[in-house]
């Protein structure tokens, strides 16, 4: 059998094929009751602080081939294959990751050898640990495996349960869609800053948001802050829709001024998504520059153009073409986030770097982020936390 090892970055891998040699079957009983104990992926130091990260699965005769989605882009997502390890039924593939990373990933065991037409994904059957990547108030969640490197980022506000809580308020003032309105535990008589939330329920429930503002104002991190979260059920809404956004700026906006204590200078009021909900409050803020002066996009979809418009970057290339109006960017994109598209365009890296390169040069104040992970819910917490820190304290 040819000697592999040096193409195997695992020294693991490359440990359980030297034992295969000489212990055969035995060496995989060990190494499989090892994974059983510690759980998958295999996780190893690497070159400059980086880990090097092993995904596995265990061949049942049946698979064909294994990929792994952990490059995020969601409908245009071209999966990493895993290899079989000779001589045994150990499927592999290992990746360098930074050693702060945070994010979810799904396997897909294939009968088929058509790459182009995976199974259905599943959680990874050797990592007991999930994450909800897409929550279903019907009761149809869709699971994913969370992967954690050592590095990742603490997440204080889950853990801190004797800090003052503030209070979530459910309005629905027009028609049936739901507004969150969350108030610090803090009492105040000025106007509140304002933070409006796209996709409220996972920022609600998935990014813990009003934990996270009650642990940063108790922490003396940012000042008190109201948020406004808004339910997007139709999130094509988010797709620079005018009509959703005079809606947001002529009723939404005034309603809850008229209800609340809260600021009405745009300096103060920040837009905040993602994916869809990124791009949806860029235009927002671009639209409607006198009422949200600042804007947060974590992983926005400025890939995004219309069906009659057949150009990438529909949205940056308004915004060089029209007048600069009085607005911050902060943007944030996962540096995972290099997926080749089916439709041939840029990456989700590729383009928030066209973004943020269209923004500075109109002259826009922009403050740009490569977070460690994907285009997925579990990546973006830590970020958010410390956009929203950085914006609350700007000078």
């Amino acid at each position: 059998m040819t000697d592999i090892t040096s193409d195997l970055l695992s020294l693991r891998l490359q440990r359980l094929y030297r034992d295969i040699q000489s212990a055969g079957g035995r060496a995989l009983e060990s190494f499989w009751a090892e994974i059983e104990q510690h759980g998958s992926p295999i996780i190893e130091p690497g070159a400059n602080g980086d880990s090097l990260v092993t995904f596995l699965w265990k061949d049942d005769g049946l698979a064909r081939q294994v990929a792994v989605i952990q490059d995020w882009g969601a409908d245009g997502i071209r999966e990493h294959h895993m290899t079989c390890l000779p001589g045994s039924d150990v499927w592999y593939v290992t990746r360098r990751m930074r050693d702060n990373t945070r994010t979810t990933y799904q396997l897909s065991p294939n009968p088929s050898d058509n790459r182009d037409q995976p199974a259905p994904y599943q959680p990874d059957p050797l990592n007991p640990r999930t994450f909800t990547a897409f929550f279903s108030e019907t009761g149809n969640d869709i699971l994913f495996s969370l992967l954690e490197l050592p590095g990742a980022p603490a997440l204080p506000w889950r853990q801190t349960h004797s800090i003052p809580a503030g209070r979530i308020e459910l309005h629905q003032p027009f028609d049936d869609r739901r507004l969150w309105v969350y108030l610090p535990a803090a009492q105040t008589t000025s106007p509140l800053p304002l933070l409006v939330v796209f996709d409220g329920v996972p920022y609600k429930d998935r990014l813990h948001l009003p934990e996270m503002l009650d642990y940063l104002i108790a922490e003396r991190k940012i000042p008190p802050v109201a948020a406004l979260l808004i339910d997007n059920r139709d999130r094509s809404e988010l797709l620079c829709r005018s009509e959703f956004a005079d809606h947001m700026a002529n009723k939404v906006i005034p309603w809850l001024r008229n209800t609340y204590t809260i600021t009405d200078d745009p300096h103060e009021t920040v837009v905040i998504g993602s994916s869809y909900g990124g791009l949806g409050a860029a235009f927002l803020a671009f639209k409607h520059p006198q009422i949200f002066g600042a804007v947060l996009s974590q992983t926005g979809w400025f890939r995004w153009h219309p069906e009659d418009d057949p150009e990438h970057h529909w949205l940056a290339r308004q915004m060089a073409e029209h007048a600069r109006v009085q607005v911050m960017f902060w943007l944030q994109v996962g540096n995972l986030e290099v997926a080749l598209m089916l439709d041939g365009g840029p990456s989700q890296l590729a383009a928030n770097e066209y973004m943020r390169d269209t923004l500075r040069a109109k002259r826009y104040q922009v403050s740009y982020q490569e977070y460690s992970g994907g285009h997925d819910l579990s990546s973006l917490e830590s970020p958010l936390a410390g956009a929203l820190t950085d914006i609350l304290n700007r000078a």
